[in-house]
């Protein structure tokens, strides 16, 4: 099997692999991360870009009104049913209880008017770029079709390149007897002659 043969199987290999456990992971992480005090959640905006760029899936955790501190990143639920998670830039107490001013780190000015903290869905404990695109594709019909042809393709691809490997050697081989049979005939010839 030649070299560029060999690395592009390997190459596809590792895709292959490293697709099918980021699936596992992130299924796994949505499921079992609710009963274990984490919520997965991706990032459909820019507003907290470079810092959790767009498409990113963020891990939230509960956390009580008196921990929460400024620069902290949250995850708000307003009433009207938007999630979004944006910096807390300041935390204000009035007499009707603690409100926070928020602000996306891509935005020069902070988020009106200030939400209180029982809009606190979690804190953000780390972001995982880019995973949201694939989480996202796997609510969906069409996209866990496209995830399944995607790594099929690549199995396809690693079995074709698994053939020709053995094509080509068997090919040697043949080449190699063919070789053989002909020195042999040959020599045959000069002792008869």
């Amino acid at each position: 099997m030649s070299a560029a043969i060999r690395l592009t199987r390997w190459l596809l290999d590792l895709a292959l692999i490293a697709l099918v456990m980021s699936v596992l992971s992130l299924v796994l992480a949505a499921n079992i991360g609710p009963a274990v005090g984490h919520q997965m959640v991706v990032i459909r905006g820019s507003s907290m870009s470079p810092a959790i760029p767009l498409g990113a899936v963020v891990d939230i955790t509960s956390v009580k009104p008196q921990d929460l501190r400024v620069g902290d990143v949250v995850t708000l639920k307003s009433p009207g049913g938007t999630v979004y998670t944006h910096r807390i830039v300041r935390i204000v107490t009035l007499p009707d209880g603690l409100y926070i001013e928020t602000q996306g780190d891509a935005v020069g000015k902070p988020d009106a008017p200030l939400q209180p903290v029982s809009e606190v869905s979690g804190r953000v404990t780390y972001s995982l770029p880019f995973l949201g695109f694939l989480l996202y594709m796997l609510t969906i019909p069409t996209g866990v079709l496209s995830i399944f042809s995607l790594a099929l393709t690549m199995l396809l691809c690693i079995w074709l390149l698994e053939d020709l490997g053995q094509h080509q050697v068997h090919e040697v081989q043949e080449y190699e007897c063919e070789l053989a049979r002909t020195l042999d005939a040959m020599r045959m010839r000069e002792r008869i002659g």
